[in-house]
């Protein structure tokens, strides 16, 4: 295992990200259905901002997952070796509509907001995603795994043919101090 906890979850983030695809299906605890998936990245999820103008339209859409700069994240003591963090962590999602918006539609909207669900049921799944080469989900590695979405954001529809949007979660893990 990593021994860096953070480090570790950002990574097994951007893996259960890199599988969003038409027909992926995450399973929850509870078994119970989610939305149907209609957004393929293509694995493209990145961990680093990329330039836009370096963007070609082909390589949309993607994603960049981020931590947050709006500040540190949250530690809290729950006894004398265990705390809880909140790693705070934005995903950015790019998109590109066929051609650009007439005067009546835009034809982004609702690219972004397909890719906003999307998005949403990937991350709140990634604590119990396996696959092949990750057999054992993030909770039964690191122990109990919060994902809670805080803030969404969609670029206004205009009339250009790309948008962009945000998504703020803060993910609550535990660790020790021998263990952080």
């Amino acid at each position: 295992m990593i021994l860096d906890k953070r480090e570790w979850l950002l990574l097994r983030l951007q893996d259960v990200l890199r599988t969003l695809a038409p027909g992926v299906v995450y399973t929850f605890p509870d078994r119970l259905p989610h939305r149907t998936i209609v957004s393929d990245l293509g694995r493209r999820v990145y961990s680093k901002v990329r330039s836009q103008a370096r963007t070609d339209a082909d390589e949309m859409p993607y994603v960049e997952i981020l931590t947050s700069g709006h500040g540190p994240d949250a530690v809290q003591p729950l006894d004398s070796d265990l705390y809880a963090a909140d790693l705070k962590v934005e995903v950015y999602g790019y998109v590109k509509a066929d051609d650009q918006a007439d005067s009546l539609d835009a034809v982004v909207r609702q690219k972004l907001n397909d890719l906003r669900a999307d998005l949403i049921v990937a991350v709140e799944a990634f604590p119990y995603w396996t696959d092949a080469t990750h057999p054992e989900p993030a909770t039964s590695v690191l122990g109990p795994i919060e994902p809670v979405l805080v803030s969404q954001f969609t670029e206004p529809a205009g009339d250009w043919p790309d948008g962009f949007l945000v998504l703020e979660f803060q993910i609550r893990y535990l660790f020790n101090r021998k263990n952080p």
